[in-house]
């Protein structure tokens, strides 16, 4: 338990690799979101369809909503699997910026998490050589 001053909402890719029985690469990626409980009544879950993406919509009487997300962009080890799991976490990240901003007229954005890039940018990292 973090807090009872918090309501956690969260998801695991864990999940999905065990049922499949094949653990490898590092399948292990979850992500929550932390929420004060004095605003969890304005707080509503967005299904992500993704377990490695999880997303709140903030609402905010009078003002544009909130959307946040955290998300964890798999790590590629440059297999034509890695790369369809990067896809689908982008492609899925991309649906809920889509519909909100269709919904929510307004709405504001906050994504973070573990992207798995370099400081330049790139997917997958690539080792820093000024330092090996």
């Amino acid at each position: 338990m973090v807090s009872d001053n918090f309501v956690v909402f969260h998801s695991s890719a864990m999940e999905e690799k065990r049922r499949s029985g094949i653990l490898s690469g590092r399948p292990f990626g979850g992500t929550a979101i932390l929420i004060r409980k004095h605003f969890a009544h304005k707080v509503s879950i967005i299904k992500t369809m993704n377990p490695r993406i999880t997303a709140v919509c903030i609402h905010n009487t009078g003002k544009p909503d909130m959307v946040v997300c955290s998300v964890y962009i798999p790590y590629n080890d440059r297999s034509v699997f890695q790369i369809g799991e990067y896809e689908s976490a982008v492609g899925s990240l991309q649906a809920i910026i889509d519909s909100h901003l269709d919904s929510h007229l307004g709405c504001s954005f906050v994504i973070g998490g573990d992207w798995n890039l370099d400081k330049s940018g790139v997917y997958p990292a690539e080792p820093n050589k000024d330092y090996l």
